[in-house]
């Protein structure tokens, strides 16, 4: 009875996931990969330029957009990542630094 039970619950939660699969696929849609950099910004032949280098591939790759923007200063990191967040163009944030440590998850919530 028991083993009756269980394959009756996993039975369920394939057909669920299954037909929420179909749904998530269908409402995607392509949007932009926003790249944000501490000051340094690209150019410094180390981190941020990788992270340049792998969002352009994904943009390619997957048919996205790419925003990008650098900060100023520290007191910019915060604003502009709520700027970014609340504009509904970015599918994806990505902040670029260690400076960037506190105010990205900040941004976040």
């Amino acid at each position: 009875m028991r083993f009756r039970v269980v394959l009756a619950v996993l039975l369920v939660a394939a057909v669920g996931l299954t037909a929420g699969l179909g749904r998530v696929v269908t409402q995607a849609q392509p949007g932009a990969v926003c790249l944000y950099f501490d000051q340094t910004g690209r150019g410094d032949l180390s981190f941020n330029d990788m992270a340049a280098l792998g969002a352009e591939r994904a943009v390619a790759e997957f048919g996205l957009q790419l925003k990008e923007a650098t900060a100023k200063g520290p007191a910019d990191y915060l604003p502009d990542l709520l700027a970014f967040a609340r504009s509904g163009e970015c599918s994806l944030i990505i902040g670029v630094g260690f400076l960037l440590a506190v105010d990205l998850p900040e941004a976040a919530r």
